[in-house]
């Protein structure tokens, strides 16, 4: 059963997410890439139903979800998680400077886009709950 508290959650922190996206600076950029993170593990929860963790119960966790999330739903999670703990410098008003052992740079529509599709993700589980009474 879906636990649509963290459902709920995990939209508020898309919409927190989108919001400083829309007025992302070095300033705000880690607080975006925690709202991402917690919409992702908010999702994992709802639909684990419980606090899941992922790193540690990832085995687990992972076949539990396939029914209800993308493949590649795991593989931006933890680039997600990555990244938030690396530094990160804008270098123009649209690109910025992920910095680490190999430094890369990145499109700011990047993030743009990883929050589209955590939102496809909400998208595709809210459906297969309202669709399956699940």
């Amino acid at each position: 059963m879906v636990n649509l508290e963290y459902l709920k959650r995990s939209k508020d922190e898309i919409k927190k997410s989108m919001k400083i996206f829309n007025s992302l600076n070095q300033n705000n950029i880690s607080n975006m890439l925690f709202h991402m993170q917690n919409s992702m593990l908010y999702l994992v929860d709802s639909i684990y139903g419980k606090h899941a963790d992922v790193v540690n119960d990832y085995a687990l966790i992972k076949e539990k979800m396939q029914n209800f999330l993308d493949n590649d739903f795991f593989e931006n999670y933890f680039l997600i998680h990555n990244m938030s703990r690396k530094e990160i410098k804008f270098i123009s008003p649209k690109n910025l400077t992920i910095i680490g052992k190999k430094p890369y740079q990145l499109n700011k529509n990047y993030f743009k886009e990883l929050i589209i599709k955590l939102i496809t993700y909400f998208n595709n589980v809210y459906l297969k709950v309202e669709n399956n009474g699940i």
